[in-house]
């Protein structure tokens, strides 16, 4: 299970040799089975994820912006199980690391 202290890191492969402007961060709840987003234009390789549902399954996908446009979205291996740490007084969120 994740908690909020946990970070989850993916790694973009290829820049195309340009820049990266920003990038894009989506969460999928597994039993909506949507993508949604969480950020749209986040310039950080890093950013918290707040909101989550405890007990739920979360999948996230990344794509990094430059010039050329959007890059395929790079996505986590396995879902991910939210989780409070200390009990109900404690925001669940998540630290996603990303870049290339």
């Amino acid at each position: 299970m994740v908690t909020y202290s946990d970070v989850v890191v993916l790694y973009l492969q290829d820049n195309g040799g340009r820049p990266v402007s920003h990038y894009v961060v989506e969460k999928k709840d597994k039993k909506s089975g949507i993508w949604s987003p969480v950020s749209r234009f986040c310039r950080s390789p890093s950013l918290d994820v707040t909101g989550l549902d405890e007990g739920e399954q979360y999948e996230f996908r990344v794509s990094a912006v430059n010039d050329l446009g959007q890059s395929e979205p790079l996505v986590t291996d396995k879902p991910i199980i939210a989780k409070y740490q200390f009990g109900a007084s404690v925001l669940t969120y998540l630290r996603l690391s990303f870049g290339s």
